[in-house]
């Protein structure tokens, strides 16, 4: 039987179906804190219901966390209602897509794959006895003025002052090329007596 390629994680695995053994799956778990978040995907999905939640849409948002030495990949699942309208506003307004008061699309994550962010993750204890998972808890915004990149922290030496006047701009000027006169093509008249 031949290996099949898993394009489709959560498809089944046949009982004599062929598989590729994985390298081991270590699964981290950040402290609580702020981390710098990469957006690496989405998945719109169906949310069927809850007692706490009505039927609708969700966006999961896979992010990678990182703390410079190592990362995790989280999915946060946004609820497409009123009600949690705040934390997709958080999320595109922390990667540049958005900024207060602007207004906004859910469509607009399309355009979040590969931005960064940062955001804090919590340390939440699961089922099983030892195990815990992280959340997001809250995208921090990216200063209104500021929609792209990082701002670097404060560095205990002050900016440069600069002391010289500012010197005018002069735009270029440009002259347009010749344009070469059209001339008609000189034909001949073909001489047709016998």
């Amino acid at each position: 039987m031949a290996v099949n390629n898993m394009l489709d994680e959560n498809r089944p695995i046949g009982w004599d179906e062929e598989f590729i053994v994985q390298e081991e799956n270590e699964f981290i778990t950040l402290e609580e804190g702020d981390y710098d978040f990469e957006i690496v995907n989405f998945e719109r999905t169906q949310y069927s219901g809850s007692d706490k939640v009505p039927p609708c849409m969700r966006l999961d948002v896979k992010i990678r966390v990182t703390d410079g030495i190592k990362s995790t990949t989280i999915t946060d699942k946004i609820f497409l209602i009123q009600k949690f309208a705040w934390k997709l506003s958080d999320l595109l307004a922390a990667v540049g897509l958005a900024k207060t008061k602007d207004a906004a699309r859910p469509a607009m994550i399309q355009q979040s794959i590969g931005l960064k962010g940062r955001c804090h993750v919590t340390k939440t204890a699961g089922n099983n006895p030892g195990t815990f998972f992280n959340n997001v808890s809250k995208y921090h915004r990216k200063a209104e003025n500021q929609l792209s990149g990082f701002t670097p922290a404060p560095s205990a030496t002050p900016p440069a002052q600069f002391t010289s006047q500012p010197q005018q701009y002069t735009p270029p000027q440009y002259q347009m090329p010749q344009q070469p006169q059209y001339q008609a093509p000189q034909y001949q008249q073909p001489n047709f007596a016998r």
